[in-house]
């Protein structure tokens, strides 16, 4: 079985391409040896040194910005949190990955994550199968991964949220691999709106012509079972990331795939010779 310091992913070639993906631990990006995968992150400066940023426009409808190719926001959490009661909380590790792709596409997609990357990339995931549920609050599902996940086969998840309005998922890890070393492991993912802009927009250039993205949100809480050697929680992170350049690749393959089918079907037709009819 492979591991996360190289991830085989031969089984991905609909998606233009193969190799292998080498995770550089500590530091904001997946390196990117094919054309499957594009950078995690960014330069945050222009050629003429620049500054490029996100534009951030959140449920109440303020914007905030953001440098361009920003990641990670923090440090995943590593030190020991105490509730006011002095039981022990669970740990947070947050990460944010710039997508090019739309959220009105990225939103169904990742509803749907699994077998939208099994499609296009089997030997990372095989599939899921809903257990319980219509795939709401509630539901439990099994999902399969294929040898290039490397960490994880199979786990069993129950959904505890599902949110079209604020574009929010978030699951509990039931069972499966993951849980010989966590006693919880609850990731919540979040998709926003974003307008990224190097330059200020020209009086006679519209807005909607700057190029609209998204970023997503990975919060991982967790915690460790007694007793054990904790786990390299920014592992599980590079796995997230690869996890979301896997579904943004599938996304942009489905929709050439669309846009080849529709071209097809409109290309005229060639003039055949005319049949004489019989007498």
């Amino acid at each position: 079985m492979a591991t996360m310091d190289s991830i085989d992913v031969m089984g991905c070639d609909k998606l233009g391409g193969a190799g292998t993906i080498t995770p550089e631990f500590g530091s904001h990006s997946a390196k990117n040896l094919s054309d499957v995968h594009s950078e995690t992150s960014s330069t945050a400066t222009s050629a003429g040194g620049e500054e490029h940023t996100i534009s951030i426009q959140n449920a109440q409808g303020l914007t905030e910005n953001i440098p361009h190719g920003m990641s990670n926001v923090g440090d995943p959490a590593l030190a020991t949190k105490f509730d006011s009661d002095g039981s022990i909380s669970p740990l947070r590790s947050e990460m944010i990955i710039e997508l090019q792709r739309d959220v009105e596409e990225m939103w169904p997609a990742l509803k749907n994550a699994v077998n939208v990357i099994a499609q296009h990339c089997p030997e990372f995931m095989r599939g899921s199968q809903m257990l319980h549920g219509d795939g709401g609050p509630g539901s439990i599902r099994l999902v399969n991964f294929g040898p290039a996940s490397g960490l994880v086969t199979y786990a069993k998840e129950e959904i505890l949220e599902l949110d079209d309005d604020k574009m929010i998922l978030t699951y509990l890890l039931l069972e499966g691999d993951l849980r010989k070393d966590f006693k919880l492991f609850k990731p919540s993912i979040s998709l926003k709106r974003v307008n990224v802009e190097s330059e200020p927009v020209a009086a006679n250039k519209s807005a909607e012509t700057v190029q609209a993205k998204c970023l997503a949100t990975w919060v991982l809480e967790y915690e460790f079972k007694e007793g054990i050697t904790p786990p390299n929680i920014e592992l599980i992170n590079e796995g997230a990331k690869i996890f979301f350049r896997l579904l943004e690749s599938s996304v942009e393959a489905q929709q050439s795939a669309s846009s080849q089918a529709g071209a097809a079907m409109h290309q005229p037709l060639t003039n055949q010779p005319s049949t004489p009819l019989a007498v």
